[in-house]
Parts: structure tokens; C-alpha cells; sequence
């Protein structure tokens, strides 16, 4: 059986194919295969391990060949499926949910402290102007005992909030679903709107899938919701 795995991934995971009896072949380019390429690669596969920047559509399926079984996403996100034509053509389309959790809630949390703690202001000050201690030179935020807001509780977004106590934040998160175990667990604070969390937290975090209910969940008139010392931080996908 042919496998096709679109650019070049880390780790072992061809090796595993390969002795796994498959026959590989593995787009050598580091960023997204062009699309003519793409489409003209794929072409015969039983097979396909791609990325979220292969649109996978009828003009996708089309071109791989009836014989394509299934098409395995790299990722977590899978709004590159047009799941209607996977379902017309009996494919199976595959995501990693839980691969890139622990990754993606310490990004997150690097972000928040980066800019409350004014880590990249402070060594370009080192770099341009040498050391100039002051008691009010570089002064950030701390985060003890100030708020955390979580936008949308799955499983980064639910690391996070659990980073957050730990470091003595008060967490409160607004989700479609209400999650009474996990308030018990982390002593997490629940808000009903999207409004009330975001005029409450001093720090947001925006941890929701893309969605056309969450496409531009974040706009000029939430913004203006925000505490004016707040910071938003987005490790969520799109705008």
C-alpha cells in the first residue's frame, strides 16, 4: 500500500511506516507542497499524512484516486477537511488531538510571561543600552493573585487553567459547556458569556477551534471590554 506524507515531519514516524511494510514517499520541501504538486503527488495513494495547509476538498479526493482510504492530519485543528466529501468518498479523515496539548499550554504560558514579565523589551534594553537598574526599570506584572481567563476549556485551554492555579492565578473560564468537575478540581470560576470573562481577567487566553461561531470571537468591541492593563494572548487558530 502507497503512503504519501506531503513535506518532511519530525521524529520517527516514516521509519514506523516503512516498517510497518507501507511504501513512503515524503515531500522533501520543509513548508506546504505547492498545490499542482501536491495534487500530482498524491495521486494513487491509500493513504495520506498531510498538514493544515492541504486543503482537503472534491478537487483533493478527485485527484488521489478512488483506491484513497484514509487522509491522517498532522495536527490537531482538521478545518482543512471538507468533511461532506470525505464522507462521499468513504474516507476516513484523522486528527491528533491530544499530541500537542502539553506543547501548546507552556507556548502559551511562555507568551504570558514573556510580555508581563517584559522579557523581549528588557534584553533589547541589554542589547542597546547595557545594564540601567532601576526599582521601576523593566517593572512587569506579577502573576500571583491576578486573573486568568480561559476562552474555550478542551484540553490545552484545561492546562492552562491548571498552570494558572499553580501559579496562584484566579481562573475563570467561559466554555459552550459548563464543566462543574473541573471548577471543583482547579477551583476554576465559570462566566456565561464570552463579555463577562473578557472584562474580568487580566490576563485572556484564547484557546477555541475554528469555527464559524468563533471565527472573530475577538473584535474591536470585545477589545474595548478589557481592562486597559489586560493582555490577550491567542495560541488558537485564526482570526
Amino acid at each position: 500500500m502507497k503512503v504519501v506524507v506531503t513535506r518532511k515531519i519530525p521524529g520517527n514516524g516514516v521509519r514506523m511506516l516503512q516498517d510497518a511494510g507501507f511504501e513512503v514517499t515524503v515531500g522533501e520541501q520543509d513548508g506546504p507542497m505547492e498545490r499542482s504538486k501536491l495534487l500530482e503527488t498524491i495521486k494513487g495513494a491509500d493513504g495520506v499524512l498531510g498538514q493544515l495547509q492541504d486543503k482537503v476538498n472534491e478537487e483533493y479526493l478527485t485527484a488521489v484516486g478512488s483506491q484513497l482510504k484514509i487522509v491522517a492530519n498532522f495536527a490537531v485543528g482538521f478545518d482543512n477537511f471538507d468533511l461532506p466529501a470525505l464522507s462521499s468518498h468513504n474516507v476516513i479523515g484523522t486528527n491528533t488531538p491530544d499530541v500537542l496539548t502539553e506543547a501548546v499550554a507552556e507556548h502559551a504560558f511562555a507568551l504570558i510571561m514573556a510580555i508581563t514579565r517584559r522579557i523581549v523589551e528588557a534584553h533589547k534594553l541589554a542589547l542597546t543600552q547595557g545594564s540601567s537598574f532601576g526599582p521601576e526599570v523593566m517593572l512587569g506584572m506579577e502573576l500571583k493573585g491576578k486573573t486568568l481567563g480561559v476562552l474555550g476549556l478542551g484540553r490545552i485551554g484545561s492546562r492552562v487553567a491548571e498552570i494558572g492555579k499553580a501559579m496562584g492565578m484566579n481562573v475563570i473560564y467561559y466554555d459552550v459547556k459548563q464543566n462543574p468537575e473541573f471548577e471543583q478540581k482547579v477551583g476554576a470560576e465559570f462566566k456565561a458569556t464570552p463579555d463577562e470573562l473578557l472584562s474580568a481577567s487580566d490576563i485572556v487566553s484564547v484557546h477555541v477551534p475554528l469555527l464559524d461561531s468563533t471565527r472573530h470571537l475577538i473584535n474591536a468591541d470585545r477589545l474595548k471590554m478589557m481592562k486597559p492593563t489586560s493582555y490577550l494572548i491567542n495560541t488558537s487558530r485564526g482570526p
